[in-house]
């Protein structure tokens, strides 16, 4: 005969166990929004395009649009592009702006776009970015590592 202790040891556990593989489970979706943290400038110098300071942890960000005040912004959408995986689309959001960008993921050349809620105006440009916030993955054989081994943290 089993006494209470070990009924509540066997039920605890047992909770413990369904806690934990249910939080793996989906963990397992999530993945971490691209890295655009740097310094991104315009890639053309006849355009007269803004440069960008994205400062980002996970799905929140902070840029200065040329050097100006710091806007809080979060992604708010991460798309992989259907006719190439390694392009990806990304939407910023804050409450007087939008700014999409699209590029390849772990690239280092964008398309911006930036769009003014109220007064309704847009502008695009090229841009790419001249100092990284964050290094890149390598192995210790200088490669970059691939996408599946390089281990992400990000709270969503």
């Amino acid at each position: 005969m089993m006494n209470r202790a070990t009924l509540v040891y066997i039920i605890m556990t047992s909770v413990f166990a369904c806690g934990l593989w249910a939080i793996l489970g989906y963990g397992r979706s999530l993945s971490a929004p691209a890295d655009l943290a740097g310094t991104w400038e315009p890639a053309s110098a006849v355009d007269p395009a803004p440069k960008l300071v994205i400062e980002q942890s996970g799905k929140f960000a902070e840029v200065s649009i040329d050097d100006g005040p710091r806007l809080h912004m979060r992604v708010a959408e991460q798309q992989p592009d259907p006719a190439d995986p390694k392009h990806v689309r990304l939407k910023f959001v804050h409450p007087d702006l939008t700014l999409h960008a699209a590029g390849i993921s772990h690239g280092d050349a964008f398309d911006f776009e930036l769009a003014d809620r109220h007064s309704q105006t847009r502008q695009t440009w090229q841009a790419r970015r001249v100092i990284r916030k964050y290094p890149e993955a390598r192995g210790p054989d200088g490669r970059e590592w691939p996408e599946s081994s390089v281990v992400t943290h990000a709270r969503n």
